[in-house]
């Protein structure tokens, strides 16, 4: 009998979830964007390799933090230790490791995360984002994936699932790859017990970071039926948005204003999401709590951290007094760890918003 006189014919299969579907979606432009770029795949190999800077780092203060072991052996680590932290600090840090420890890795996970993996996240989300959906609108795709029992929302929650995927690759895998190195490296459980939130903090700063970046780059990508267009714009945002906050940056310096206008943050999305990381890891406090054993024989180390700020784009820091609620500023230039979270989450809704209006007219009668 021909198919067309059968008529239609009810599925008496067994239907998989919803999220089950959506990460059908992920496996397969997971798939496709590792195995379609070279350049994607090298990128994720090099956001592996911060772990060989950071590693020995750690294996300095763990050693420094073990009262059984002199100071005045083991140079290489006594030195790289004492690059970033004055013999005081250390014997606090021996006296009371519980207190000091969760501060001083805040801190350094803070600048992993700040420093290397968010320069290398922007990069491989510009590699693999901006063809999500702009592929989806030139191929007609959006026939194929509606005319299977999917929604709208499963569907961007396949496609950010992807880039989400991507970012973690470049964030929380390498995070908690270190953290294990770190701990196998301590001296004793102490350092576990002290430090086991910065999993919870590492977890939530790579979503706070891949979620907001995912739906802006989708967004532009479902505004245009070209892969390339959407690469460019992406681009443009990011590169332009960070040249606007550094160009501030440097004017407010110059001028009688030390310190760039808050809103300035607003500019870059890099900028955004590391001022909300911060509130995440509690970068202030914890230079407050390193500061508080240390009284007026801090001046090495507040010398170092000045010129963190300055690195962070606060040139004029180093003409100010050093006091320890100049050097807490590190976190807090530009707006507050709240107000960048909330101005993520507002938004991610925006742009979460226009997709699914433009995947739901791809396929409006």
């Amino acid at each position: 009998m021909p198919i067309a006189e059968r008529g239609y014919r009810h599925w008496e299969g067994k239907r998989t979830g919803a999220l089950s579907r959506c990460f059908a979606i992920t496996r397969f432009e997971v798939s496709i964007a590792y195995q379609s770029s070279r350049l994607l795949r090298r990128f994720l190999f090099i956001a592996w390799m911060p772990i060989l800077y950071f590693c020995p780092l750690f294996l300095a203060i763990g050693y420094v933090a073990d009262p059984s072991n002199d100071l005045r052996s083991g140079a290489m680590l006594t030195e790289i230790a004492g690059e970033l932290f004055p013999r005081e600090v250390i014997e606090q840090l021996r006296e009371n490791p519980e207190i000091y420890l969760p501060a001083i890795w805040s801190v350094v996970f803070y600048l992993f995360f700040a420093w290397t993996q968010s320069l290398l996240s922007m990069i491989v989300v510009a590699i693999a984002g901006p063809p999500l959906i702009a592929r989806d609108h030139k191929s007609k795709a959006f026939l194929v994936y509606f005319s299977k029992p999917i929604q709208a929302w499963q569907y961007l929650l396949g496609k950010l699932a992807t880039v989400v995927f991507f970012v973690l690759s470049m964030t929380l895998i390498p995070a908690l790859l270190l953290y294990s190195i770190s701990i196998a490296l301590s001296p004793d459980g102490t350092t576990l017990t002290a430090t086991l939130p910065i999993i919870f903090k590492a977890s939530l700063a790579s979503l706070i970071t891949a979620v907001p970046i995912g739906l802006v780059v989708l967004m532009i990508s479902s505004l245009t039926k070209d892969r390339r267009i959407a690469t460019f714009a992406w681009l443009v945002l990011w590169i332009f948005g960070e040249i606007s906050f550094r160009v501030l940056t440097a004017t407010s310096a110059l001028s009688a204003n030390a310190r760039p206008p808050a809103w300035a943050s607003l500019l870059s999305l890099r900028e955004l999401s590391m001022r909300a990381v911060s509130g995440i890891f509690q970068v202030r406090s914890s230079i407050e709590t390193v500061f508080q054993g240390l009284g007026e024989s801090g001046d090495r180390l507040s010398r170092k951290m000045l010129r963190l700020a300055e690195d962070m784009g606060d040139p004029a820091a180093l003409e100010r007094p050093r006091s320890v609620q100049q050097i807490a500023d590190l976190a807090g230039m530009g707006i507050t760890p709240e107000l960048a979270t909330l101005a993520l989450i507002v938004l991610s809704i925006g742009c979460g918003f226009v997709i699914l209006q433009r995947a739901r007219k791809a396929v409006r009668i």
